[in-house]
């Protein structure tokens, strides 16, 4: 069997459901797989990528390349 044909099984047993603690369980096992997956993608920097970037960093707020935290709340509404 395909993963398309059994994803496909799977919701369809899944809209059948009327147990919400079965549901409850089965959403808490997909949010951790996909936590799990996400974390796989993740790449550490390295040293220099760091100090690099806090160098970028504080040159950008020497420059005045800088918004406050209640400048920012305001403009986030807009989004």
């Amino acid at each position: 069997m395909d993963i398309q044909t059994r994803k496909y099984q799977f919701i369809e047993g899944f809209i059948r459901l009327s147990n919400l603690k079965i549901i409850e369980k089965l959403e808490t096992v997909l949010k951790k797989e996909k936590q799990i997956e996400f974390e796989k993608t993740l790449i550490p920097m390295t040293k220099e990528e760091l100090i690099a970037r806090d160098q970028f960093s504080n040159e950008d707020i020497k420059v005045g390349n800088v918004i406050s935290q209640n400048d920012l709340k305001e403009e986030s509404k807009s989004w």
